[in-house]
């Protein structure tokens, strides 16, 4: 059963009970199915308001369809966004960092410059207070400081969750993707599924985001390759990829533990990848470059110029050394 909405209105509110049974939501935009989530919905007295800005597809169709079709009686359209409190002035709201609206953020990504604004994605749970649903939330920023929280960039596919990625202004138009004097913005993240795989979408303008409808770009390598960190690297005039990869080992005791990887891979048009090369990092609980990795070059200050390059993950860990467009040597 499906509830239809003609979008006249700025915002979708969605009735959010915490501790009610979950419901699979599809949401479809002119008879499109476009993603689906499990949402804790209510037909009355909501915890909360889950909001989605539709300002992007107005006048468009927005279908929502459950089984439980009785409980899509409390969503709404609105110019208004309504709760207990107004957004941005809860008692324990953070105020210098940037925070959600509503739902569940960590992981930001797709850090970049681009049409003279900051641009910050973010991993996204709309519809929870918990992590799940992943999308990629989108807010730009004039000064890093004073962030604006825009429609969802990324939603999940039939290729599986938004997880976490990386995004670059393709200056050169390799992709493609650019008109004459517009630049396209980049956006390169792990679809997690069976299999996991990497895909890519871009952006003339900063605010509507279109997915590649080549994806995936990179197949799975295992079921553990995830959050791709792509930089250019102008001395090979190439795109490089920084992608973590659990790899299963067999150790002598017959057991079998992840050995994290860290794998390069170069591509001319950020479509096609070939694999460059390997560092490998910690067995099993020895964690060392786990996930989100990331490359970038340090100048060294001393006698003379000399720049280094570090190799980081979210676990904290480093490492130091040089960089040639394919393989980094500690």
């Amino acid at each position: 059963m499906a509830v239809e909405h003609v979008v006249d209105a700025r915002y979708l509110l969605v009735p959010i009970k915490n501790d009610a049974p979950k419901q699979e939501v599809t949401f479809a935009i002119d008879g499109n199915d476009i993603s689906t989530s499990t949402i804790s919905l209510t037909k009355d007295d909501p915890d909360w308001y889950a909001v989605i800005d539709l300002e992007q597809i107005r006048g468009s169709k927005l279908a929502l369809k459950t089984k439980e079709f009785e409980l899509l009686e409390g969503v709404k359209l609105s110019d208004q966004i309504v709760g207990k409190v107004e957004p941005y002035q809860e008692s324990l709201r953070p105020l210098l960092s940037f925070s959600a609206r509503r739902g569940w953020l960590n992981d930001p990504n797709g850090l970049t410059y681009f049409n003279g604004e900051y641009h910050l994605f973010f991993q996204h749970n709309p519809f929870g207070w918990n992590w799940g649903n992943m999308h990629w939330g989108h807010a730009t920023s004039p000064d890093l400081v004073h962030w604006t929280e825009k429609s969802l960039a990324l939603a999940p596919d039939e290729h599986g969750a938004m997880f976490s990625g990386s995004g670059v202004v393709d200056e050169k138009n390799t992709s493609g993707f650019g008109e004459e004097g517009k630049p396209p913005m980049v956006l390169i993240y792990t679809a997690f599924k069976d299999p996991a795989t990497q895909c890519i979408a871009f952006s003339l303008d900063g605010n509507r985001v279109t997915k590649f409808d080549g994806n995936p770009v990179l197949p799975q390598i295992t079921p553990g390759n995830r959050d791709p960190k792509v930089i250019w690297h102008e001395p090979t005039q190439r795109w490089v990829m920084v992608l973590y990869v659990g790899v299963p080992k067999k150790l002598d005791d017959g057991s079998t533990q992840n050995l994290h990887t860290v794998q390069f891979f170069t591509s001319k048009d950020l479509k096609e990848w070939t694999h460059a090369s390997t560092v490998e990092g910690g067995l099993g609980g020895d964690n060392y470059l786990y996930e989100c990795p990331d490359l970038f070059p340090l100048k060294v200050e001393g006698d003379g110029p000399k720049t280094l390059w570090v190799l980081t993950a979210a676990d904290t860990q480093y490492a130091i050394g040089e960089f040639d467009g394919t393989t980094f040597t500690p």
